[in-house]
């Protein structure tokens, strides 16, 4: 084996991927923060596929939030991949825009 080969890390593994889609409201805050938070034991990071989400309120922005927090204090990375027109709405009226990857998709 040569010294490239040994000095060679491995491929970091693919963040997990939550795709919600519905209402992320108070009413799912308890399994949708279950969800996140067990994503994130796996250690990968963590990326969210919220295109099909079609309501969103202060708790379902809370949620996004946690996940950020939590994935950093872990080292991890956690972003937003794709978002429906409602999370980006209430991410820019929140002034958390940043929370959304910088080359994300435009959903309906």
């Amino acid at each position: 084996m040569s010294d490239a080969d040994m000095d060679a890390q491995p491929p970091a593994a693919a963040p997990v991927r939550l795709a919600w889609s519905g209402p992320v409201t108070i009413y799912e805050a308890v399994e949708l923060r279950r969800q996140l938070l067990d994503a994130l034991e796996a250690g990968r990071g963590l990326a969210l596929d919220l295109g099909g989400v079609d309501e969103i309120d202060t708790a379902g922005i809370q949620l996004l939030v946690l996940a950020q927090r939590e994935a950093h204090l872990a080292g991890q990375r956690s972003e937003v991949v794709a978002a429906s027109a409602p999370v980006r709405e209430a991410l820019d009226l929140c002034g958390l825009g940043q929370l959304e990857a910088p080359a994300m998709p435009e959903q309906p």
